[in-house]
Formats: C-alpha cells, sequence, structure tokens
C-alpha cells in the first residue's frame, strides 16, 4: 500500500466512532507502518498478517486501551520488538512470527494482564525468554509461546 493509500486508510477509519476491525491479509500492503495508527482509538483488532510491510513496529501501537488482536506475521519488520507490547492492557493476542525482527525479547513488568499468546518464531531473535513473561495470570498452561532461535523451537 502506497504512503496515500495509507492516508485514505487512516481518513476513513478515523471517521468510524464504533470499535475497529482491521483485517488486510494478503492484500500486498507495502512500506512502513504509519505513526498515525496509534491515533485509532477504537482499534480493537489489527491483522496485517502476510504483505509486504517493512521497517520498525511503532511502539504508540500498544498505548491503544481496546486494542485485543496484533497479527502482523509474515512481513519485512525489522528492528526489536517494543517493550510496550507486553505491557498493553487489553492485549490479548501478539502475533509477529516471520520477520525480520532481532534482538533480545524485552523483559516485562508484568502489566499485559490480559496476554494469552505470543508467536514470535521465524525471526532473528536472540537470547532467552525472559522469565517475567511467565509472571502474566493469562499465559497458562493452555496459552502458548512459540519461539524460534536458528533451529530450536520451544513451546511453553
Amino acid at each position: 500500500m502506497s504512503e496515500k493509500n495509507w492516508y485514505f486508510f487512516i481518513k476513513r477509519v478515523l471517521s468510524t466512532s464504533s470499535a475497529i476491525k482491521f483485517f488486510e491479509e494478503e492484500h500486498n500492503l507495502a512500506g512502513k507502518l504509519p505513526s498515525e495508527l496509534s491515533g485509532l482509538l477504537s482499534l480493537t483488532t489489527l491483522d496485517i498478517s502476510s504483505n509486504e510491510i517493512s521497517g520498525e513496529i511503532p511502539s504508540q501501537l500498544f498505548g491503544l486501551e481496546n486494542l485485543i488482536l496484533v497479527d502482523m506475521s509474515d512481513n519485512r519488520l525489522v528492528g526489536t520488538i517494543p517493550k510496550e507490547a507486553f505491557s498493553a492492557h487489553s492485549l490479548q493476542y501478539l502475533y509477529l512470527s516471520e520477520n525480520k525482527l532481532s534482538g533480545k525479547i524485552p523483559s516485562t513488568n508484568g502489566t499485559g494482564d490480559a496476554l494469552q499468546e505470543i508467536l514470535i518464531f521465524e525471526n532473528r531473535l536472540t537470547g532467552t525468554i525472559p522469565d517475567s513473561l511467565f509472571s502474566f495470570n493469562s499465559l497458562g498452561k493452555s496459552s502458548f509461546i512459540y519461539f524460534l532461535n536458528e533451529k530450536n523451537c520451544h513451546l511453553i
């Protein structure tokens, strides 16, 4: 999606007063995520998986109070996973697998109480899974975290 198309998408969404779900899977969206996404206060679901989105994940996105699901898997995202992703109060599902994210998985202060699933496999992440991720009340035995470091995949 060109910068112009991102502009029209955000303008259309901002005119909506109800809760928003945005699904744009496999529609060849391209380019960087616009910072204006963090202004979509009613956004509940952002599924932009299987596209050509590049650049870093804006940390401000995880400040949205109604955001429940973020699926940015299978894109060309780079940089680190924002630590804010693990402290968002309403976020339940975080899917960032199959990108080019690097660095360590950030530690958290355990405030993301709603988080139930984290999929971050097939990235360039290093290190171990921080113990702080296991402090989430909602990450129980039926929930899971996928972490892939080269050929080692751990299911927790």
